[in-house]
């Protein structure tokens, strides 16, 4: 993950890291068309939240059973101070 700061970067790591990596190891598509993103249960709420936030990379996100809202975590949050204003 690129950067330190006190946040886990958990979606820089399935968003960017991750894909590179592969993209790395293995003979893969370029394209967001080429790449999708499933998950279960707590996976599925992740990877429904992944593919809209980053549609550039993932044309497709699937939940099996996933939670529709996950618990508040505290180290996750955005708060006004860390939100990128536009």
């Amino acid at each position: 993950m690129r950067g330190r700061t006190r946040s886990p970067q958990a979606e820089t790591f399935l968003a960017r890291d991750r894909p590179e990596a592969i993209s790395g190891a293995y003979r893969v598509g370029e394209h967001a068309r080429d790449w999708g993103v499933i998950g279960n249960s707590t996976g599925g709420y992740c990877a429904l939240k992944l593919g809209p936030h980053h549609p550039d990379r993932f044309a497709a996100s699937a939940g099996l059973s996933p939670y529709y809202k996950a618990a508040e975590d505290v180290t996750t949050r955005v708060t006004s101070s860390t939100a990128t204003r536009t």
